[in-house]
């Protein structure tokens, strides 16, 4: 039997955040990074967006994304919690 490990919100969210950590970066070039579909994909990267995880810029009639402050804070929460846990079977 193969066991799929499936992602869960939580972490797919800090995939997202990972993906734009180091500068601004179009939408295809993050759902490349945090491998995701774009259905999927844009539909969370616009919760992120709403949330205040993500700020946007209009550069050259191009969106860019880039982390805000909150979205960094989330990532080293993330971060805590995984180092936390590592080793649980859960």
């Amino acid at each position: 039997m193969i066991h799929k490990r499936v992602r869960h919100k939580a972490r797919i969210i800090y995939d997202i955040l990972k993906a734009i950590q180091n500068g601004y970066y179009k939408k295809t070039q993050i759902m490349q990074k945090a491998n995701l579909s774009s259905n999927h994909g844009e539909k969370l990267l616009q919760q992120v967006i709403n949330v205040g995880l993500v700020a946007t810029i209009t550069h050259e009639k191009h969106i860019l994304y880039n982390l805000s402050e909150k979205g960094k804070q989330y990532i080293q929460a993330y971060e805590r919690i995984k180092r936390l846990t590592q080793g649980w079977e859960i």
